[in-house]
């Protein structure tokens, strides 16, 4: 009987030392939750600091209040692309080539872009410069001037991706490669770069790290060494091949998430370097990605959105756990009392130890 008591006792005192010594605040708790009320027919979300921003549904533009789920068409049918400007204003690129700027007053025609629209990406700042693209090439402008082209591409474009910062470039991928536009320049080719092809996907991370996904699954990343692959998309099972890759969007300083319509949405913490899954509740397909609020600021927040065939969801962003960091002089109490704890647990386990020896020789020459 003693000697189960003690054995009781001396796992206690183990187990609450160890947790006492590994407990840390947990940083981040993530999760997806569906947007009650979203429109059917959803396809594309544009990124967007605050609500509301710019939807696709059923082919139609319109706007669309994310948390909420309520959405307002426009009256735009057969409209390619949608991005979101500062100030209540938008842009939709019609499947015609025609650009338009709306706001819930007004309506402009910006021009004709030629060629089939391609994508379209917004910088930062109170006032950015837009980047459009269509088959025929490369556009450029600063609101409200008009398109105009960005020359140096090499081969017909695939991709854009907006720059985290002020001063960054966009990301521009092309048949021929990655190109770096900054506004108001032309394009300078990456050295080294892949060759993509149709599909290919693009993002670039506020700490610098660019990355780009073909439709293969491979995922490239250019590094302080160059570009090089970086990741594998595996088969989603049975014989379907490599799942479709929908979607690329930068959060935070080395964050990015990929959508794909077999593993839902795989997220990478630092760079590209390691992937993990990040389910969709009830299916395995993101069509498309896109963010609420400042995800790319020195204090990133807000929300990852995921267009799915049933549904809108979002993906509160949290920081990601970590060690605890200690500094100054709360730090300084903080790792004092778990020492002191820690020599207080190892102590009580040696003594009990030590009761415990002094039990069985005891018990021998009983």
């Amino acid at each position: 009987m003693v000697a189960r008591a003690l054995r009781v006792l001396l796992a206690l005192v183990v187990a609450a030392g160890c947790g006492l010594q590994l407990s840390a605040p947990v940083l981040a708790a993530s999760w997806w939750m569906a947007v009650p009320g979203a429109p059917r027919g959803l396809t594309q979300v544009a990124p967007s600091a605050g609500s509301p921003t710019l939807a696709i549904v059923g082919g139609g533009a319109g706007w669309l209040w994310p948390l909420s789920g309520r959405y307002r068409p426009l009256g735009l049918p057969q409209a390619a692309f949608v991005a979101t400007l500062p100030g209540g204003l938008g842009l939709v690129q019609a499947s015609s080539g025609q650009l338009l700027e709306v706001a819930p007053d007004h309506l402009r025609r910006l021009g004709q872009l030629p060629g089939r629209p391609l994508g379209m990406a917004v910088g930062t700042g109170a006032r950015p410069w837009v980047v459009a693209l269509t088959t025929n090439g490369v556009y450029q402008w600063l609101p409200p001037g008009l398109p105009r082209p960005a020359g140096g591409g090499r081969g017909a474009p695939l991709a854009v991706a907006p720059p985290p910062g002020a001063g960054d470039p966009f990301v521009i991928a092309e048949t021929s490669g990655e190109y770096l536009l900054r506004p108001g320049g032309g394009l300078v080719a990456s050295r080294g770069s892949p060759r993509l092809g149709p599909g290919a996907k693009v993002a670039e991370l506020a700490d610098g790290v660019i990355l780009a996904v073909a439709r293969s699954g491979v995922v490239w990343g250019l590094y302080r060494d160059g570009w090089q692959a970086a990741f594998q998309v595996l088969p989603a099972g049975g014989v379907s091949g490599v799942p479709g890759i929908n979607g690329l969007v930068a959060v935070s300083g080395s964050a990015a998430y990929l959508a794909t319509s077999g593993f839902g949405t795989l997220l990478t913490p630092d760079g590209g370097y390691s992937w993990y899954r990040a389910d969709l509740p009830g299916t395995s397909s993101a069509l498309q990605l896109s963010t609420l609020g400042p995800v790319l600021s020195k204090d990133p927040r807000g929300d990852l959105l995921a267009v799915t065939p049933w549904g809108l969801y979002r993906h509160l962003l949290q920081p990601l756990p970590a060690p605890p960091q200690y500094s100054g002089s709360a730090g300084s109490r903080e790792l004092l009392s778990t020492s002191l704890v820690t020599a207080v647990a190892a102590s009580l386990v040696i003594l009990l130890m030590w009761a415990w020896r002094r039990h069985q020789l005891r018990r021998g020459f009983v």
